[in-house]
């Protein structure tokens, strides 16, 4: 979900994900100063305890102590700026010394992302009192993750106004009511700070609509067209007024509670049908007005690159948002390499077998139940990846036909640090269908976004990586395992299996060329549409579309494929240095304990990981 916190904003939308780069890393302590790889695989009792004394000699605690009381301190103080995020990310907050604390929706002006900038100076310079030689190998890793943040959300402040809360179908008026409609009410202060919530919706949004019109004198409001499909997602979402489902949603859940009497039931419905009704879509419709009388201001109908700084500011987000330092050049070539290797394949595949072409069309998998997807995923995924502990209790939910089309195909919540087992994924009806459940599963479920983080968070117990994350990585790894995923349901043709492998590849390749031609290099409509051709793809309507989607959220798609790309690198990288001895499942579990980081810093900590297993570790 799309989230708002001062130092660690939060993107992406249902996986709780991160903001803002630097184009260099000088400086950024790593195991190649001559740390040895240890594995953080839960069970493994050596490196879960602390490899650093728990007081100095003179009685004082220890540098561990004090690193982990700091980036502690650091979470419980960054968590409670924004309540969604706070109840999202804790259970349980007062097992953290979390009792008192604002109920809002956070802030968002410049002014607040300039303060933002200015405190993630303050605390490198904190970071930096501590002996980097003196923290366990894990606190090792959160402290490089954690300055790589910090320098990312410092170096914001080159591009005011850049930042962008209201997206198509991934903005924060589309992800807001599904963060509500999930809100878990385990204590009856829970139901009340959910209420008190609904209130603030107006008064967050008409901080948005104030940064809009900064925006829009800026010279940087979006396109018209991308303004009438923000508009089209809030219309729909009050189109339902008495039957709006953060009204169902909240008597069912009211409903399910055994703890709480039916007179304060009632009392809770009744409010919450008020502040529905009244105080949330009004804030909707205020928005919908405000982005109304803004349009035709917008001096820019292509890609970010047609802004003053556009180019730099999209190399900013691709290392932030995707993880990677290459050069665009680089990442395009790298892009166009794998869509022609996958274009060659399937010709290859239809050529061995011309029937292929055919069945194509009416591909679907043989599994269409979710919940025997789910089964089968995690019986498949056993040879090749480490053994989940954890305990998951997973509910598969469906959207509400309202958000349908403007919401995603499907996505997982991520679960509170404090509760790994209790895990949501939704599906939305709409844009999905039972023929592609499978791929779409994998990629949220089992090996994807819910066994990816809950494995994850087992390897590490700093709370402040919760807050550091990078959409690349977790994008990456759920559409490298989506892809894998067409070789586990062996109830289809293995080499129609293959070619819609490669289909889907591709075709996500597309997406992630086209993302660098409209905002990167300029392309207009025309020009796209042109390229398209190539493909048999010559659909007007749909190209726009696609474009404007495009245009409205630069590198969106390059999460997901140069995510995937990078991965795949990563295991080429790592087959070749170790040859015969390499082991898939043991590169699963080295990128899985690395948990959310930038590619870059992976890189780095493979090389000791490489070189642990030619010693035979």
């Amino acid at each position: 979900m799309t989230h708002f916190n001062r130092l660690f904003r939060k993107y992406s939308v249902f996986l709780l994900v991160v903001f803002m780069l630097v184009s260099s890393l000088a400086g950024c302590r790593s195991v190649k100063d001559g740390k040895t790889y240890e594995s953080l695989s839960p069970g493994n009792e050596k490196t879960q305890t602390s490899d650093a004394s728990n007081e100095s000699g003179s009685g004082q605690p220890s540098v561990s102590d004090e690193f982990e009381n700091f980036t502690t301190s650091l979470f419980c103080e960054e968590i409670t700026e924004n309540t969604l995020n706070l109840h999202y990310a804790l259970e349980d907050p007062a097992s953290f010394g979390i009792s008192d604390y604002p109920l809002t929706l956070g802030e968002y002006s410049q002014n607040y992302f300039q303060e933002t900038a200015e405190r993630a100076d303050e605390l490198l310079t904190q970071l930096k009192e501590f002996d980097y030689d003196e923290l366990t190998y894990n606190q090792k890793l959160t402290y490089d993750i954690l300055e790589n943040t910090l320098k990312l959300s410092r170096e914001s402040r080159d591009f005011p106004y850049y930042e962008e809360a209201l997206q198509p179908s991934i903005g924060i008026q589309s992800e807001l009511p599904t963060l509500f409609a999930e809100y878990t009410f385990n204590t009856e202060r829970d139901i009340t700070d959910y209420l008190a919530l609904l209130k603030d919706v107006n008064r967050y949004f008409t901080d948005i609509i104030a940064y809009e019109q900064e925006k829009s004198d800026a010279g940087l409001f979006m396109s018209d067209y991308c303004a009438d499909m923000v508009i089209k997602d809030c219309e729909s979402f009050i189109s339902q007024t008495d039957d709006n489902f953060l009204i169902t949603t909240f008597e069912e859940r009211l409903d399910e509670i055994e703890w709480l009497d039916e007179g304060k039931k009632e009392a809770f419905i009744l409010e919450n049908r008020k502040l529905v009704t009244g105080d949330v879509i009004s804030a909707y419709q205020m928005l919908i007005d405000g982005l109304r009388k803004l349009k035709g201001t917008g001096v820019n109908e292509g890609g970010i690159c047609n802004y003053d700084n556009g180019k730099d500011y999209y190399k900013y987000v691709l290392q932030q948002s995707v993880g990677t330092d290459r050069p665009v050049k680089e990442l395009e070539n790298m892009t166009i390499d794998r869509i022609t290797a996958d274009f060659r394949a399937m010709q290859e595949l239809m050529k061995n077998n011309p029937r292929l072409n055919t069945a194509s069309g009416d591909f679907e998998f043989s599994l269409t139940d979710p919940l025997e997807i789910i089964q089968d995923l995690q019986e498949k995924m056993l040879e090749d990846f480490p053994k989940l502990e954890t305990d998951i209790n997973l509910q598969i939910k469906y959207v509400s036909k309202s958000m349908e089309d403007s919401l995603s195909p499907a996505f997982y919540l991520t679960p509170p640090i404090d509760n790994p087992v209790d895990n949501v994924i939704y599906i939305n009806g709409g844009s999905s269908d039972s023929s592609d459940l499978y791929s779409t599963l994998a990629h949220e479920g089992y090996p994807g976004h819910l066994y990816q983080t809950v494995y994850t968070a087992s390897c590490s117990n700093s709370p402040i990586r919760y807050l550091c994350s990078t959409a690349g990585y977790s994008e990456g790894w759920a559409t490298y395992v989506e892809n894998l995923a067409y070789s586990y349901d062996t109830g289809i043709d293995t080499d129609l299996a293959s070619l819609m492998q490669h289909n889907n590849s591709l075709s996500l390749g597309l997406y992630a060329l086209l993302d660098f031609y409209i905002n990167y290099e300029g392309q207009t409509p025309d020009e796209i549409a042109d390229f398209l051709k190539n493909y048999g793809i010559t659909d007007t309507e749909a190209i726009t579309e696609v474009y404007y989607y495009i245009v409205s959220q630069p590198c969106n798609y390059l999460k997901y494929y140069i995510g995937y790309l990078e991965i795949l690198d990563l295991k080429t990288d790592a087959q070749e240095a170790l040859g015969d001895s390499f082991n898939l499942k043991k590169f699963h579990t080295f990128f899985l304990e690395m948990g959310d980081s930038p590619f870059y810093l992976i890189r780095e900590y493979m090389e000791s990981w490489i070189e642990s297993c030619k010693a035979g570790a």
